[in-house]
């Protein structure tokens, strides 16, 4: 099959002959090297290649000597690789590789004239959204879950995504019932549409305590509903986040941290109000779908008429 999909691409390669080809790369070895062949084959026809790297952590720079300088010779011919952050893009010139360009993602919203808000009932509702599994901190955020009623404080956490195993659903919900904390977790599962956004309106707070990302999408939709963000400085988040201003940054894997800033959230709507304004202007004035579409366009044309 891939031996099919490639003889068909020269034949587009060579039949219409664009100004440029573009490719979202797989972060995988063997998924670098197929898309790798792409490249050479654009190559082979005098056809401009750029290519984005979406994450953090590319494996096919970080296995062997061979494959790191494969890599790294075949993205230094690249027009230019887009990554989605200011500490990637100093990871990436520590490769050798400098061709790069950060630019911002953006998400579709909704109408946010009606969004989270303090509820009469006083809970503050918390926000997770993404694979449920240790790689996005989730075992980390449901012990700062624990530590925050251990100490008597009141809260709910709604979390939106699948999880990574069944063998981890089964080892966190058997955590969440010994703790007494069924009726104040909710896992809503995957959702999507006007299903999804009815959650994120009611929750006041988000949280994503990874330990590799890229840009989440999910916390550029959290700032647009204006929630103040508790994150891990990783990948592309430092560049969304300023620590105490429109969210706070904690350490990977600590979920003592985690819970201390959770707790200060919680326990001042004064703060919660002053963030969540941050992140409403920073939302209209750098992630949306319409500032993306540009910045593409832009990056797109300046190597188009090169």
């Amino acid at each position: 099959e891939f031996l099919v999909n490639e003889l068909a691409l020269v034949h587009l390669l060579v039949k219409h002959r664009p100004a440029l080809v573009y490719v979202n790369l797989s972060q995988g070895t063997l998924g670098f090297i197929r898309d790798s062949v792409y490249f050479w084959t654009a190559r082979c026809v005098g056809i401009r290649f750029m290519g984005e790297l979406a994450g953090e952590r590319f494996r096919f720079l970080n296995g062997s000597r061979i494959m790191y300088l494969y890599g790294k010779y075949v993205l230094t011919h690249f027009s230019s690789v887009r990554v989605l952050g200011k500490q990637i893009t100093n990871e990436m010139a520590h490769k050798g590789i400098t061709n790069v360009t950060v630019y911002d993602n953006g998400v579709f919203l909704p109408s946010l004239s009606s969004t989270s808000s303090d509820d009469d009932d006083g809970i503050v509702r918390l926000l997770f959204v993404g694979l449920h599994g240790p790689e996005k901190g989730f075992d980390v955020l449901v012990r700062a879950i624990i530590a925050l009623f251990e100490r008597d404080i009141t809260c709910e956490l709604h979390t939106i995504g699948e999880w990574q195993s069944q063998r981890f659903k089964e080892a966190i919900q058997k955590q969440v019932t010994l703790s007494g904390l069924t009726a104040s977790i909710h896992f809503h599962g995957v959702k999507i549409g006007e299903d999804k956004w009815e959650i994120l309106r009611k929750c006041h707070v988000f949280v994503l305590p990874s330990l590799s990302e890229g840009q989440p999408l999910s916390i550029l939709e959290a700032l647009g509903f204006g929630m103040p963000v508790v994150a891990t400085p990783v990948g592309g988040v430092p560049d969304i986040l300023t620590d105490g201003v429109n969210g706070f940054l904690v350490q990977c894997g600590s979920h003592e941290q985690l819970m201390q800033a959770l707790l200060r959230l919680i326990c001042s709507r004064d703060l919660r109000n002053q963030m969540s304004e941050e992140n409403r202007k920073l939302y209209g004035s750098r992630f949306t779908l319409d500032h993306y579409l540009r910045s593409f366009e832009t990056w797109i044309e300046q190597h188009t008429d090169r």
